[in-house]
């Protein structure tokens, strides 16, 4: 009992001390002396309270840890005496590069994670972003971007899994206002930040999901711009919009208006079993936003070519694919006949939904059942008839076929869909992810959690 309680004792002493710092409070006030004295010592203080602790894996974790924590903040507080748009000492850039390097190398690891997070350098790291747009806001130096992308990596690590950090994150001031600034003028970052935000963005309750909305419109904008040129920059980008596309009617518009970015989601509607992860986002994005386009008229013109694109991924097979296409279907159809009868004179399409309602499946039944009693309503039959682009319905044909597709693990979307078909949620393989590059690099980390 005594053990436990120094070891609790440890961790409340350390965030004490830090919270002393008052990082955000002091942002905008120009560093002194006194105050670097005072980081100086403070520092001193935590080193001597994680020596205190009587765990012995813990204390050597932490003080492992210590040294890269304690000069992102010492780089926290030289930003703060440089003017706007300065140029800074020679010395920021490698002492700086190192620590992040170490520190994202480092997070791979669950119970660095833990510790790191104790020493505040979720807290750190988000304030190191914002004072690095303040001061120098964004040059043409490849030594800012590399900084910038390491700050992404390190805090999509220590956020996964973690919902106090994600949290923390979320509501830390200028913190997001720094990511869209980033998002919209830096295309070089957009796939890291976007990892972040797709973390970010997993499971978010309703304040988080009001404070992340902007990011909506950032990330369709920078998907549109990396088109035909980054496609792992728009397979990250299209990952965290399916989680924001299920959080609000705001961001289903946000999504949606954005110039081109309609006719890239349809663009990239394929079979094509080397676009998989690309469709299974894609697809999970017009799951949520068909709902806004099946009740506003100013995306007409794409509907009918969206239809015959959804059809044709009823065969994909990818169960996720699937799903999140029926979900799509019947919110797209449920009030345009002319879409309805377009879906019914596609043979093929007619015969695999035949074949998915025998699916072993219950949530692919279900969602069968929901395209199909669409498309049985009687002829001539319409809600919000004004907003059909043309009437006219054919008898439905109704071929049948045995055959059942393999079953797979559905990556579905944790939003709620509000007054939409949700397919029922499976398990879900795409809640959070560390860094890609690295795994690649060796540093592999875990896929989901």
């Amino acid at each position: 009992m005594i053990s436990s309680f120094k070891v609790v004792d440890v961790e409340l002493s350390v965030v004490n001390l830090l919270s002393s710092l008052r990082l955000e409070e002091v942002r905008h006030r120009r560093t002194s002396d006194e105050d670097d004295e005072l980081l100086r010592i403070t520092h001193q203080r935590i080193h001597a309270v994680i020596m205190q602790d009587q765990d012995d894996t813990r204390r050597r974790r932490m003080r492992r840890a210590l040294p890269p924590s304690n000069c992102v903040r010492e780089q926290i507080f030289y930003l703060r005496r440089l003017p706007h748009n300065s140029v800074p000492a020679p010395s920021y850039y490698p002492r700086l590069f190192s620590a992040l390097d170490c520190i994202v190398k480092e997070s791979f690891d669950e119970e660095y994670r833990k510790v790191a997070i104790v020493l505040g350098l979720v807290e750190s790291l988000a304030e190191l972003l914002v004072l690095e747009l303040t001061v120098f806001e964004f040059p043409s130096r490849n030594e800012h971007r590399s900084l910038r992308k390491l700050i992404a990596n390190a805090l999509t690590n220590l956020t996964y899994g973690h919902a106090a950090s994600k949290r923390r994150l979320c509501f830390y001031s200028g913190f997001i206002p720094s990511v869209v600034r980033i998002l919209n003028e830096a295309r070089n970052l957009a796939q890291v930040y976007a990892g972040l935000v797709r973390n970010l963005s997993w499971m978010a309750d309703g304040k988080m999901s009001e404070v992340l909305s902007p990011t909506a419109k950032a990330l369709s904008r920078a998907a549109v711009a990396a088109h035909n040129e980054f496609l792992g920059c728009v397979r990250a980008i299209l990952s965290a919009l399916w989680n924001l596309a299920s959080h609000s009617e705001r961001n289903k518009r946000a999504i949606c208006d954005e110039p081109g970015f309609l006719a890239l989601l349809i663009s990239l509607l394929s079979n094509d079993a080397r676009m998989t992860a690309v469709v299974e986002s894609a697809s999970g994005i017009l799951k949520y936003v068909s709902q806004y386009l099946s009740t506003n008229s100013s995306h007409l013109s794409a509907r009918p070519e969206l239809a015959a694109r959804l059809v044709q991924l009823l065969s994909s097979a990818s169960f996720t694919i699937v799903a999140n296409t029926l979900g799509a279907l019947a919110n797209l159809i449920a009030k345009d006949p002319h879409l309805q009868s377009l879906v019914r004179h596609d043979v093929m399409g007619m015969n695999q939904l035949n074949v998915l309602r025998n699916s072993a499946r219950e949530d692919i039944r279900a969602a069968v059942k929901a395209v199909l009693n669409h498309l049985n309503q009687p002829v001539g039959y319409t809600r919000y008839a004004e907003m059909s682009t043309s009437m006219g319905c054919e008898s439905m044909c109704s071929p049948r076929d045995s055959r059942l597709l393999a079953v797979r693990g559905v990556r579905m979307s944790p939003g709620a869909a509000m007054g939409c078909y949700t397919p029922q949620s499976y398990p879900d393989h795409r809640s959070n992810s560390l860094p890609r590059h690295f795994t690649r690099g060796g540093f592999a980390g875990p896929t989901h959690k």
